[in-house]
């Protein structure tokens, strides 16, 4: 894409050298920059081009209510997430679709016209992986998702792969972000995203909408429990300060949250954590005490026995996997 309409008004993207300054995403190795700011706000992205697979992550930062159409001749196969924000799309062939923070869906549109509003002062993460058909087609053979998804394709029109979008759990979290940080040696990039991307459409094509599905208001709340942990992982909550917290009682709350999410509260809770930890100890210098600390655990002896439960060695063992920065 050269740019983007915003409220109508066409604003082309240049190139930079280096994200602007308080750039709150990653920073995607080997990408090429684009970026475009105005009164509406800026709109930064990386883009990344790997044999067959595009990838671009796009962070917009609204200074006031707005209105981005984004536009391209270019038919567009691939998936889409919402890593951060809460916002509407109005997608040429779709009724007005509502992606809530960190939900995905996959889509064939035979032009990639379509709005998204963005609220002010808000911020908005998204992630687009613009795929080939060959790379989709063992999927669509082989998954019953696929098959409705193969018949519209064929006949070009669009065609979008779960009916709402789909909440991600913590596999395919997971994937974004190893996608997103990946920086182990330069030429095994290639090899490392052709995995990670179908890694990440065999869970995508293999989820099924649930018989029983949590009601959206019930959803909403449950996302906002999972944000509080996000946020304040190092906290000793009890299940029953959780299930207040979402409005429901303890037994309802432990059933949601596991239906929504793939894992027990507490589970939930552990991974944060886990995550956090493996982020520090790429850090040589802090101790395996100040790690554990920094992972809200008050006892080195239980972080231990965590660590080891969730990856089978202890912290000192993956340390040493790390090289020393410089």
């Amino acid at each position: 894409m050269k740019g983007v309409f915003v409220d109508g008004q066409f604003k082309p993207f240049r190139q930079i050298p280096a994200l602007p300054d308080g750039y709150p995403g990653p920073i995607i190795r080997a990408s090429t920059l684009f970026f475009v700011k105005g009164n509406f706000g800026r709109i930064t992205c990386q883009r990344l081009v790997s044999g067959p697979y595009e990838i671009w992550h796009s962070v917009y930062e609204a200074a006031q209510d707005c209105r981005v159409r984004f536009h391209h001749k270019r038919a567009f196969l691939g998936v889409h997430a919402v890593l951060e924000g809460e916002t509407y799309y109005d997608i040429n062939g779709f009724q007005t679709v509502r992606f809530r923070e960190q939900e995905c869906n996959f889509y064939f549109l035979p032009l990639l016209d379509g709005t998204v509003q963005l609220e002010k002062r808000k911020r908005y993460q998204s992630l687009n992986m613009c795929l080939r058909a060959a790379q989709v087609k063992p999927y669509l053979a082989h998954f019953d998702t696929g098959k409705r998804f193969t018949k519209k394709l064929f006949l070009k029109e669009p065609v979008v792969l779960h009916q709402d979008p789909l909440l991600m759990g913590f596999a395919l979290k997971g994937i974004i972000q190893e996608i997103l940080t990946f920086t182990a040696a330069i030429d095994q990039q290639d090899l490392f995203l052709k995995i990670k991307i179908h890694e990440f459409l065999f869970y995508l094509f293999g989820a099924s909408i649930p018989f029983d599905p949590i009601r959206p208001e019930i959803k909403d709340r449950l996302l906002e429990v999972k944000k509080i942990i996000d946020q304040q992982f190092t906290q000793h909550f009890t299940i029953r300060q959780l299930a207040r917290k979402s409005g429901m009682n303890t037994t309802s709350f432990k059933t949601a949250f596991k239906k929504a999410f793939d894992m027990a509260p507490f589970e939930y809770l552990v991974e944060i954590r886990m995550q956090h930890a493996v982020t520090l100890l790429q850090k040589r210098d802090l101790s395996i005490q100040r790690v554990a600390d920094a992972a809200g655990y008050k006892s080195f002896g239980s972080f231990i026995k965590a660590f080891k439960r969730r990856f089978g060695v202890t912290p000192g063992q993956i340390k040493k996997t790390f090289p020393n920065e410089p």
